[in-house]
């Protein structure tokens, strides 16, 4: 539905309100995302808005990239009806405006060496149902019909892609994860992250939450800017560089939890397993020496294990 709206112009740093309203049953329910800035909803720093049918929801930006930004419901059925549309960010002040995504950047720079790796994903590696202590396969058992094998069925391994964390460019020791190190990127500081494409298909890393010039986008669509970071190839590698313009809110703890994820083909990227955590906070706020107590939990990047295993590239 996105599609037929007019075309939307915003003044780069000047307040801007949003107003959605959610309509349709109860199928209709919408993960709005604004690429490229931020916004408060409800006092709480977010890109993404959650619409249900029959709500009204206002979220306040100031928009600080400029530029030609997708504006997309991320309900992956939605995606692929073609719910999507651009909003636009100039400047309006007479002496011509700097996006902070051209600015010259300042701060400690935090470097990550990610991959993309193919793994075989096993969901149930005991074969036992732990509620019953009986096998997964048992005959004529609701389980059987996930986990068996033949007749068409491949059981409960498949093929995935996840991100893996190394621990430099040469990309020879995986980085070792502690409760501390179990995220990717600090709120506050420039992140460089190397990303190697191990898989057999292209794939990329657009992150939630941060701020970055288009050259390192990681999704693609019609706004005549040439993106290479939105598609890298088998085998090789780009260097994406992300900064954080917009911190929590004073109504946020500390540290917001943020998604990145492939959005070289988002659809069949996420269901493949393409995502991780993003856990940014004002600086200082998290650090391997001084853990922030009381904030969000997050996890190691995982298989996208709630994905369709029907609308990905891959099976077993």
């Amino acid at each position: 539905m996105y599609g037929n709206l007019p075309d939307m112009e915003l003044c780069q740093g000047r307040p801007v309100a949003w107003h959605l309203f959610g309509m349709g049953n109860e199928v209709d329910i919408h993960s709005v995302y604004f690429q490229g800035n931020t916004l408060l909803d409800r006092g709480h720093r977010a890109d993404t808005l959650s619409l249900f049918p029959a709500t009204f929801v206002t979220a306040a930006m100031v928009p600080l990239a400029s530029g030609k930004w997708l504006l997309s419901c991320q309900v992956n059925d939605h995606l692929q009806a073609g719910m999507q549309a651009l909003y636009e960010v100039v400047s309006c002040d007479s002496g011509g405006g700097v996006s902070p995504s051209a600015a010259p950047t300042a701060g400690p720079v935090r470097k990550y060496y990610l991959t993309a790796e193919t793994i075989t994903w096993d969901y149930a590696p005991t074969s036992t149902d732990t509620h019953t202590n009986l096998s997964l396969t048992l005959p004529d058992s609701p389980s059987e019909v996930f986990f068996g094998v033949g007749d068409g069925r491949i059981g409960g391994r498949y093929m995935k892609v996840v991100y893996q964390g190394y621990t430099d460019d040469t990309f020879t020791t995986r980085q070792p994860l502690t409760p501390e190190t179990q995220h990717l990127g600090i709120l506050g500081d420039i992140l460089q992250v190397v990303f190697l494409n191990k898989a057999d298909r292209s794939y990329s890393i657009q992150p939630h939450g941060l701020h970055y010039d288009k050259h390192y986008q990681g999704t693609s669509y019609q706004d005549g800017v040439e993106k290479p970071g939105s598609a890298v190839s088998p085998g090789s590698r780009f260097t994406y560089t992300w900064q954080v313009l917009d911190g929590p809110s004073l109504s946020d703890p500390p540290c917001v939890s943020y998604l990145y994820y492939s959005g070289s083909s988002p659809v069949e990227d996420t269901n493949a397993g393409l995502t991780g955590p993003l856990l940014g906070g004002v600086g200082g706020a998290f650090s391997v020496k001084t853990p922030q107590r009381g904030r969000d939990p997050t996890g190691q990047p995982i298989p996208g294990t709630g994905g369709a295993e029907g609308g990905r590239w891959t099976l077993g």
